[in-house]
């Protein structure tokens, strides 16, 4: 068994130049994930990515299966799409269109550079959504790397500051005369009511969306919007490795 605090100090004993090069050539060895349409390559940077990236095709098996079964042609958007777990899931099919929303700078690097390693194509974003245009402050961990960061304050705070961008979707959508998606999937803590609301007109070319949320509290309110908007419970799913769970809504 590698003793983990040796093997620090012997890299620790090394020069700074040297261990410099050590990090980068580690940095560019990725992890390799075989999924049913031949490998995957995610970048590492730390354990929380790399549980994100070991942890793809046994977290939400069905977030997969929504994917598989998406008509080629569609366009498809991950909102909140951390290292773009599903949007790379997504890309491997090659005839989806895809737009990845990141706006945490630690998340979206490591989201490009998967696209990058993997030689895919999908449209990456570093800002969010809300129900405002605003310039707000997202609370995060700049040495996290695929942590759920936040921009409402957590329980003694993240130890970093960042500034993002945050759009309305309807007004994202009219400014830049950007095709509206068919496809959703929204996994953004505390914002989901917030982004649905500012995406009332978008909602109207919506085929599917889902988000991570409950049928009580919240989520009652969640149900009720898109239920306005059109849109009825398809399906209810429990998420492995977390506590959590989806609720996929569909266009009557």
């Amino acid at each position: 068994m590698i003793n983990k605090n040796r093997m620090f100090d012997a890299v620790m004993a090394l020069s700074p130049k040297v261990r410099a090069t050590l990090v980068e050539q580690l940095v560019k060895t990725p992890l390799e994930i075989t999924t049913p349409r031949g490998p995957l390559k995610m970048v590492g940077h730390g354990h929380r990515s790399y549980r994100r990236a070991k942890t793809l095709l046994t977290k939400e098996p069905h977030t997969l299966e929504w994917i598989d079964a998406m008509p080629a042609g569609c366009r498809f958007w991950d909102i909140g799409a951390n290292i773009g777990t599903m949007s790379l899931y997504a890309a491997q099919r090659g005839d989806l269109s895809i737009s990845a929303f990141e706006p945490s700078a630690v998340n979206f690097h490591l989201l490009t550079a998967n696209m990058q390693l993997n030689n895919v194509s999908a449209l990456c974003f570093p800002f969010g959504f809300s129900d405002r245009n605003i310039i707000d402050t997202l609370e995060c961990d700049a040495f996290g790397a695929g942590g759920a960061f936040t921009y409402t304050s957590k329980r003694g705070g993240l130890p970093s500051r960042q500034t993002a961008v945050t759009w309305r979707i309807d007004d994202f959508v009219t400014t830049y005369e950007v095709a509206p998606p068919h496809y959703i999937k929204l996994d953004v803590h505390g914002l989901t009511t917030a982004i649905i609301i500012g995406a009332k007109a978008t909602l109207r070319s919506v085929t599917e969306l889902q988000t991570e949320t409950t049928e009580s509290g919240g989520g009652a309110a969640i149900i009720t919007i898109l239920e306005d908007a059109g849109f009825k419970i398809a399906r209810k799913f429990k998420r492995n490795h977390t506590t959590g769970g989806d609720i996929l809504f569909s266009r009557q």
